[in-house]
């Protein structure tokens, strides 16, 4: 409740009577406002009932002793926002509302829909890693049946005919081109090396 709502039935209930308003100072603050009316000081300006500090200091006075009270003496049923308290309603703990056995209505006829096994096992469906990521499973693509196709021609190698390498030994690269490509690697830390410091 708002000391705008509570100041009209102080003053008609004579717990509070209205004060003479404080004068205005010559050379208004820069804090005054002209606005604002109080009605507890008989409309005088500078401030509204709502802050109004003597009227607070007079209200907190009636509380104190026992002359005003804000408690609610019987439950507000307007405020509660609750349902009442009960049970439940419901018919019986064992049904379940589910239909099992659905048809389907097709050309205006029932055809019964096919039974699919709705029970996965997580475990074959997704891998999680360390980290937290989880991957799914690839699907299964159907095989097509392979009708007779052309055999494709294979490509065999003659083991006698291609050069056997040596271990550390590059058939491409010669000694010489060996010892340019190791300066280059080489030359090319070192360029790293100077962009970090």
């Amino acid at each position: 409740m708002s000391y705008a709502e509570l100041y009209p039935s102080l003053v008609l209930k004579n717990l509070i009577q209205p004060r003479i308003p404080p004068q205005i100072p010559e050379p208004l603050p820069w804090w005054f406002k002209l606005e604002l009316r109080c009605a507890f000081h008989q409309g005088a300006p500078d401030h509204d009932i709502e802050n109004c500090y003597p009227l607070k200091y007079e209200v907190q006075k009636l509380v104190k002793s026992g002359m005003v009270s804000f408690e609610d003496r019987a439950p507000n049923v307007k405020d509660n926002l609750l349902p009442a308290h009960g049970p439940i309603p419901y018919a019986s703990d064992k049904v379940v509302p589910y239909q099992y056995n659905t048809t389907m209505i097709e050309n205006g006829q029932e055809v019964p829909l096919p039974v699919v096994d709705s029970v996965v096992n997580m475990d074959d469906i997704t891998k999680v890693t360390r980290s937290g990521r989880v991957f799914g499973s690839v699907f299964q693509k159907e095989v097509e049946d392979v009708v007779a196709r052309k055999k494709a021609e294979i490509l065999v190698a003659n083991p006698v005919s291609t050069l056997v390498c040596q271990s550390g030994e590059s058939s491409k690269l010669k000694t010489n081109e060996d010892d340019e490509v190791l300066k280059l690697i080489k030359m090319s830390e070192f360029n790293f090396m100077e962009q970090l410091f």
